[in-house]
């Protein structure tokens, strides 16, 4: 037991207290045993310190090997993954790195060979596609979409326009139109929506002629965008025999001399006012019959031999004919009949 004391109450010297010594029987023993304790220490920590350090080594280079690869792949580089059997959590990553690189790399294999499938397939459709633009007998021209300047011409256009080749390709459409670039312009607008894809135009060749054509305009994608492909008609011929027959419908509707046409074997097919006006009889009640319904009576058989032998020879017959009305009035004609052939 300890207890405080102050030195001034102290008799005689002050006492030393001595917590320790070498001397003590029971600090020895204890002195050797750390000694040994410490001595043995220090081999089996550096035992320890050298096996973790080879396992910290062995871990953090199966570590950087996978971040070698993941970086060689994200480079698009071709990576083999050594196979790691061992069951801790790196051997699961590799494992399960190297299974997603083999589906990749699968992956990528059905993709080139989609895609070289489809690219043979493209050119074998282009290559078509250039025969049949280049051998047609048809008009056709590529133009651009928004400027309407020719891409590109095949054979018969050439030919067509009279213009050579080079010369054509630095040209537009509106350069071969005689209708306004205003006009034009619209209907780019309205073919590249496909709101409409056929107009009517009249051209100018080289020569100088004006040529009436009819356009078929479809969008089709190129390189660069949109395009417009076009096949062109001459539909001059056309236009002139609408033309025509316009102005014969008009005659036909508008002369005073009755007119009436059958079919060949003498079935009406069409009368005009005139005719009605003359006859009495409407149009409705003499289309489908024959003309048999005007005879009067007197002409006899011989006479209506001749008439047809007439037409028959010569394409034609001229003479009077005594007919009669729908009220039944006998009344003479002075009669035209011709044949009219389709050729």
């Amino acid at each position: 037991e300890f207890a405080v004391v102050l030195p001034e109450r102290i008799e005689g010297d002050i006492p030393k207290i001595v917590l320790y010594s070498t001397e003590n029987p029971w600090v020895g023993p204890l002195l050797d045993r750390a000694l040994w304790s410490a001595l043995l220490l220090l081999p089996l920590g550096f035992v320890v310190w050298r096996v973790s350090n080879t396992v910290a080594r062995r871990i953090t280079s199966r570590l950087d090997k996978l971040a070698e690869y993941c970086a060689a792949i994200s480079e698009g580089q071709s990576v083999v993954i050594a196979e790691d059997l061992t069951n801790d959590e790196i051997g699961v990553l590799s494992r399960t790195l190297r299974q997603a690189l083999a589906s990749y790399e699968q992956i990528n294999t059905n993709l080139e060979e989609l895609v070289e499938s489809k690219t043979r397939q493209l050119s074998a459709s282009e290559k078509r596609f250039r025969s049949l633009f280049e051998s047609s007998s048809s008009i056709m021209f590529i133009s651009n979409a928004n400027t309407g300047a020719i891409l590109d011409a095949n054979q018969s256009a050439i030919a067509y326009y009279g213009y050579p080749a080079e010369q054509l390709l630095r040209m537009s459409g509106d350069d071969l139109c005689v209708e306004p670039r205003e006009q034009m312009a619209r209907d780019r607008a309205m073919a590249r929506t496909g709101e409409k894809n056929t107009f009517n135009f009249q051209h100018r060749l080289a020569s100088g002629e004006f040529r009436d054509v009819e356009v078929h305009v479809s969008p089709i994608e190129i390189d660069f965008g949109f395009a417009l492909f076009a096949i062109i008609h001459d539909i001059t011929e056309r236009k002139q025999n609408e033309a025509k027959l316009q102005l014969a419908a008009t005659v036909f509707a508008h002369s005073r001399d009755g007119i009436l046409v059958t079919t060949q074997n003498g079935t009406i097919i069409d009368v005009n006012p005139a005719f009605s006006e003359i006859t009495g009889f409407s149009r409705d009640e003499v289309v489908g019959h024959n003309p048999r319904l005007l005879r009067s009576g007197h002409h006899d058989k011989e006479f209506y031999a001749a008439l047809w032998r007439s037409l028959l020879e010569k394409g034609e017959w001229s003479g009077e004919i005594w007919n009669c009305r729908k009220n039944g009035d006998v009344f003479p004609e002075m009669i035209t009949i011709s044949a009219v052939r389709n050729e």
